[in-house]
């Protein structure tokens, strides 16, 4: 906490991410809940455990929050810019196959 510019980096990379994961999850049909944390809690379209498997079954670990008696919500954390476009475009593809599978 001591390197003021490391920590300023930090919030910032965070913040910006937060808000491009809150857009684009909207933007996807989720339902997602205001945060000033480095993590999303969000409701998909989509059965959340179908959802967090595809993400798995991709490499993408996020975290169900069926033990908090949130059957339906998961929990992304905010990464670098990188890993922020793996988790949407790995997102994008399990939402397009599960509304395929139910078309």
């Amino acid at each position: 906490l001591d390197d003021m510019l490391f920590v300023q980096e930090t919030l910032r990379v965070v913040h910006e991410g937060r808000e491009l994961l809150f857009k684009e999850l909207v933007a996807m049909g989720c339902e997602v809940q205001s945060s000033q944390a480095n993590f999303l809690m969000f409701r998909p379209p989509v059965d959340a455990n179908l959802f967090f498997e595809g993400l798995l079954q991709r490499g993408v670990i996020i975290r169900p929050l069926k033990s908090y008696k949130m059957p339906d919500r998961l929990r992304v954390s905010i990464g670098n810019p990188e890993e922020n476009q793996e988790f949407l475009e790995k997102t994008r593809e399990v939402l397009r196959e599960c509304n395929d599978s139910h078309s």
